[in-house]
């Protein structure tokens, strides 16, 4: 079946969702908003039918892709959703992005699950090699597919993200901090300040971890736990493929 999605809307911090994003945009000649950019993330001009490339942290879609939604008059276009996690936990993401996009006035047609790698895993699995991009494409619009999925009639989730991040670390700088401002450049929730301290908006995306050049940004875990859980329970997944039900 041939597939016909005018515009992607993508939130990558690490670059996931931009490889998938930017795979089949090219597959589809489909042109690309970047919601991890700040400017863009103000451009509410979609058309045609839409395809939803959107991370999962603790479960839920970032805050910031659910307001986004919130904004946009679908007006009866179809809509696709790929929720992408780092193979430890899903939560309701799809069933909940698909419920915030029919309240949106979308018609949600097929969802799908992609585990990629883990920020934090130390693992090296889940890659997105181009035989897996090839096979999201071939099955993201595969209307024979017979798993179903029920779309949320009371999306939620991503509220309560901050309650979930006070108990897991938070993003901290040390002295070897250049001022370079890289971290500010490559941050999709504009959570750091002139200081270089990450506020309460921070999503623990890891972005600005991997931009500093000087290694003086880390993830500091509260307790060992979060690490070993994720370490432990990492793990090749499948991905998985629906039709909304």
């Amino acid at each position: 079946m041939k597939a016909y999605v005018n515009t992607i809307i993508y939130f990558s911090a690490t670059g996931s969702c931009k490889k998938i994003a930017d795979f089949l945009a090219d597959k589809l000649s489909a042109v690309t908003i970047n919601l991890s950019d700040t400017e863009e993330r103000k451009n509410y001009n979609v058309y045609g039918s839409c395809l939803f490339v959107l991370p999962v942290y603790n479960g839920a879609i970032p805050a910031v892709c659910a307001e986004y939604i919130k904004q946009l008059d679908g007006g009866g276009k179809h809509a696709y959703v790929v929720c992408v996690y780092g193979g430890v936990y899903r939560g309701k993401a799809l069933q909940n992005a698909a419920g915030l996009l029919k309240i949106s006035k979308f018609v949600p047609l097929r969802g799908a699950y992609i585990a990629a790698p883990h920020t934090y895993c130390k693992k090296k699995i889940n890659q997105l090699d181009d035989k897996r991009l090839n096979l999201i494409n071939e099955n993201l619009f595969d209307n024979d597919t017979g798993n179903k999925l029920k779309i949320s009639s009371k999306p939620k989730g991503w509220e309560n993200q901050a309650g979930l991040k006070k108990f897991t670390g938070k993003c901290v700088v040390n002295k070897k901090c250049s001022g370079c401002g890289q971290c500010v450049q490559v941050c999709p929730v504009n959570a750091i300040g002139c200081d270089y301290k990450s506020n309460k908006d921070c999503i623990l995306c890891g972005a600005c971890v991997k931009a500093c050049p000087c290694g003086a940004r880390h993830i500091k875990f509260f307790t060992p736990l979060p690490a070993v859980f994720i370490n432990l329970n990492c793990k090749t997944r499948e991905d998985m493929f629906f039709t909304f039900t």
